[in-house]
């Protein structure tokens, strides 16, 4: 049977509990009651009027939380936090539209090229060394750069044959890519790049892009999702918008993303590039008539680029769900003087678009 408490021990125990620092401590002071007691009591004269000093009852006692708790600066913490933010975005800046000027009075041709695989078994090296080696010597041919520039397959993905088929480590393709981006940086050939969903392999893996230094370093606008560029031509200026992989996809359409991206990201653009699916489209669209009367629309016709891969072997991955792939890396005219943009179907074609009669090259814009 419970002995019932004296009103002498609820004294000692109101009385305990601001001083003690803890509640054994306590039950020493009454020498009747265990800890258990004196915890279980002391929550009923919390629910009653009784009052210590000018604590109520009703508070918790130091026992429970022994140290002051300390008092909360919101306002220095939104500063430290915004300091922080701005070194971080210094450091790591996210990019999604850039301005790249060209001066020249002549043409320009851009080749938009996207998946190049490097490092994995099934990219054809042959051609891919030629078109890099044909861009080098040749006048006023930029390269814009659309992601998965390596196989990047990490030991995380969830099907080891890729992950075996690469000929070399991933740290070798991305040495080898910066290589290839260095050679086209160094002549002025490399408008921008976009990282695709085998850099993001490496993210998901290490939390890092390992790609976007190597686009800094050169001073190469980097995008790391949509991206829209603004490229002054001499007197003239093109909206381009850029991704590795536009939101969409039809098998009646293969430029069904780009014109969806015309619609609900860019409808200004003149050209809208997109890679991953590893097929070649090129499709140039009218737009409305009325608002190029009514002095709204800048441009008439739209490009809408679906860009194909250098790795297209029989790469027992891709075809088993997905199309082989098409080596062909579109490249379109932009002029200096007029708005106006023309396909460029072969390199033998570049002499009479770039006017090369008697040039010689000399690597530079």
């Amino acid at each position: 049977m419970t002995t019932p408490w004296t009103p002498e021990e609820e004294k000692i125990l109101l009385e305990a509990i601001p001083e003690c620092s803890g509640w054994d401590e306590i039950a020493e002071r009454l020498a009747r009651r265990n800890t258990d007691a004196c915890r279980k009591k002391y929550g009923r004269i919390r629910k009653g009027t009784a009052k210590f000093g000018s604590r109520d009852a009703g508070a918790s006692p130091p026992a429970i939380s022994a140290m002051d708790v300390p008092e909360f600066d919101g306002e220095r913490l939104f500063d430290v936090i915004e300091e922080l933010k701005e070194v971080i975005d210094r450091a790591d800046p996210i990019s999604t539209s850039e301005v790249i000027s060209i001066d020249s009075d002549e043409p320009i041709v851009v080749m938009f090229t996207s998946c190049w695989h490097l490092g994995g078994r099934y990219v054809f090296y042959g051609k891919f060394r030629e078109l890099l080696e044909r861009t080098l010597e040749t006048p006023r041919v930029y390269w814009g750069v659309h992601g998965d520039v390596g196989d990047f397959f990490m030991p995380t993905f969830r099907n080891a044959e890729p992950i075996l088929s690469q000929l070399v480590h991933p740290a070798f393709q991305r040495r080898l890519a910066a290589y290839v981006l260095g050679k086209l940086a160094e002549k002025g050939r490399l408008l921008y790049g976009c990282a695709g969903n085998h850099e993001d392999f490496v993210v998901k893996a290490i939390g890092e892009d390992l790609m976007k230094p190597e686009y800094q370093e050169r001073h190469i606008p980097y995008f790391v999702g949509k991206g829209a560029v603004r490229l002054q031509v001499g007197a003239e200026e093109y909206m381009i918008g850029v991704a590795h992989r536009w939101p969409g996809s039809s098998y009646f359409n293969p430029t069904h993303a780009e014109i969806r991206a015309l619609m609900n990201d860019l409808p200004d653009a003149d050209i809208i590039a997109g890679g991953h699916l590893h097929g070649f489209a090129h499709q140039e669209i009218a737009k409305s008539s009325l608002s190029h009367d009514a002095g709204t629309l800048r441009n008439v016709r739209f490009h809408a680029v679906a860009i194909g891969t250098a790795s297209c072997g029989p790469d027992p991955y891709s075809i088993k769900g997905w199309s082989r792939g098409v080596f062909e890396w579109p490249m379109l005219c932009l002029y200096p003087d007029r708005h106006q943009i023309k396909r460029v179907y072969d390199w033998e074609d570049l002499d009479y678009f770039l006017k090369l009669k008697g040039e010689q090259d000399n690597g530079n814009r």
